[in-house]
């Protein structure tokens, strides 16, 4: 039997309120920081013969926002539905995001979608991972001359029927995501769950 607590609009059971509190297990241990430029980082991919069509957007991977890690480093990372945060009818990515660093976790660093992607091999069919992040920001010339539209991205790592992907999906603010959505989160030392 589940047993169900209700603060105000949010709905939280025992089991999600002893897993933020007790920790989050590590999901996956990655490097991060072991290439000093973007261009390398690509070059990995296409090694790996990894589908990312994103590769050939040079303003994703040429932004400004896009930032690579200043040092080498193992980073422990969380798989966290949006229904363990809280959220059983989901929530925007705002939302998401502080509620998720509220609980210990924090967002992960832009390299991790890449690095993630080159690393999980055995990723299940059809899997769909969203990696939670600051949004890199590109701009995006609309229809209209002149006009210029910021776009906010974050990295998605599927697993399709051609094989691994790494794309991207919008990461604005205010955009939804239903309870199901899956995010990785960065664990910090006392959000780690210990045995």
């Amino acid at each position: 039997m589940k047993i169900h607590l209700n603060f105000g609009t949010e709905v939280f059971s025992l089991e999600i309120l002893f897993r933020v509190a007790g920790r989050f297990k590590v999901w996956q241990t990655i490097k991060v920081g072991t290439n000093k430029y973007l261009s390398d980082l690509k070059e990995a991919i296409y090694r790996d013969n990894i589908s990312c069509p994103i590769t050939h957007n040079k303003e994703l991977f040429e932004s400004k926002s896009f930032i690579l890690s200043g040092k080498e480093e193992d980073i422990d990372l969380a798989r966290v539905t949006v229904s363990e945060l809280g959220f059983k009818r989901g929530t925007p990515y705002q939302k998401i995001c502080k509620r998720a660093l509220r609980y210990g976790l924090e967002l992960c660093p832009h390299e991790v979608g890449p690095r993630l992607r080159i690393q999980y091999e055995n990723q299940q069919k059809h899997e769909r991972l969203l990696i939670a992040m600051a949004p890199i920001i590109t701009d995006v010339e609309m229809k209209e001359p002149g006009v210029v539209h910021a776009r906010h991205t974050i990295f998605s790592l599927i697993n399709g029927n051609y094989g691994p992907w790494l794309t991207e999906v919008i990461g604005a603010p205010d955009i939804f995501y239903a309870s199901n959505t899956i995010f990785i989160f960065k664990i910090t030392p006392k959000s780690k769950k210990t045995a």
